[in-house]
């Protein structure tokens, strides 16, 4: 499970550790306990995904099949009893999964989990390390949040501190309102292409630097990204 306050990077960490373990021949299980983004669906849900493949660069992972729960806000404190009901109910469709399949035992799962990690926030990371049985805690950026960890959870949990990425930044209200407005737009229409694709260009305009093309597309282009290669084509008929 992986921990930490807001703009630390646990969302890159959980995805650097579920390519690894696809890399290595695991089938691991993500879960998406962040209602403020959402990774799995849009924003204000929490759901599980089963990995079979590394990220693609743009899509991500493949969302096919995933497992949601609807919450409603993007935060949790909202309705905290709501939150850490859905989250018991992911565990105990994990734990169903994993009696069945065996691969998906051994795989394990990944954990993100929101940046709320006061009070009521703190309490629902406990619930939810209880509920998964969670054996390993990575607490990104806060030496508080993983001395009250190391404290309250099990011996039997092994907690770590890491550093943040020097990479990370810190994002205003707005664009965390951008990103959840545009995760709900891929949800509906998928991923805008940048690439236009196979098209053939029948007139260039220099004066007016305008250029025609046959495109089985409708209008507008995605992207002005094309492809070209060396076959000519002449419509004669």
């Amino acid at each position: 499970m992986v921990v930490g306050p807001t703009d630390v990077g646990k969302t890159t960490v959980c995805r650097l550790l579920l390519n690894y373990a696809v890399r290595l021949g695991r089938r691991p299980t993500f879960v998406e306990l962040d209602v403020g983004q959402g990774s799995v669906s849009i924003p204000g849900t929490m759901g599980a995904l089963y990995i079979e493949r590394p990220a693609d660069v743009e899509e991500g992972f493949s969302l096919q099949a995933p497992l949601v729960y609807h919450f409603g806000s993007t935060t949790p404190g909202t309705n905290i009893k709501l939150y850490n009901k859905i989250t018991s109910c992911l565990a105990d469709v994990f734990n169903q999964r994993c009696e069945v399949n065996r691969r998906a035992s051994v795989s394990g799962c990944v954990i993100n989990t929101c940046g709320w990690v006061k009070s009521s926030g703190y309490q629902a990371l406990v619930h939810a390390a209880s509920a998964f049985e969670v054996d390993v805690v990575v607490v990104l950026d806060q030496e508080r949040l993983y001395n009250e960890l190391k404290r309250d959870l099990p011996h039997f949990v092994r907690t770590v501190l890491l550093p943040k990425s020097g990479g990370v930044v810190e994002r205003s209200k707005d664009f965390r309102r951008e990103c959840r407005d545009e995760r709900i737009r891929e949800y509906f229409y998928g991923f805008p292409g940048r690439v236009a694709g196979f098209i053939v260009v029948t007139g260039v305009d220099l004066e007016r630097q305008v250029f025609t093309v046959l495109s089985p597309a409708p209008r507008p282009l995605p992207e002005n990204f094309l492809l070209i290669m060396d076959i000519r084509f002449m419509d004669l008929k």
